[in-house]
């Protein structure tokens, strides 16, 4: 059996995704070849976009003397709307802190 032949066959029994009535999708490469470009673009600028993202929270770290930690646990919070779950998280751990430094 020469290597296209197992490559082959790898491919044939690789499972496909599942789609809503839980059928198995059969897998296509020519979707992805299609794509592709494409979507090494779109990596490359989400890339640029995460750097960028991280130079503007380090540089509002340093004009409030606040982590860059925490600017971007706030930044994140607010973009998904999740801030009430974060104040919880923030009265959670200063529970847990003032436990573990009072004994």
């Amino acid at each position: 059996m020469d290597a296209a032949t197992e490559t082959q066959g790898a491919i044939s029994k690789a499972k496909g995704r599942k789609d809503a009535n839980g059928q198995e999708a059969v897998i296509r490469e020519k979707p992805l070849k299609d794509a592709l470009s494409e979507l090494q673009t779109l990596h490359e600028k989400s890339d640029a976009a995460h750097d960028k993202l991280n130079d503007a929270i380090k540089a509002v770290a340093e004009k409030s003397g606040m982590q860059a930690k925490v600017i971007r646990k706030a930044v994140f919070a607010k973009h998904a709307d999740e801030i009430e779950e974060v104040e919880r998280e923030v009265e959670q751990l200063q529970i847990a802190l003032d436990v573990v430094k009072n004994g």
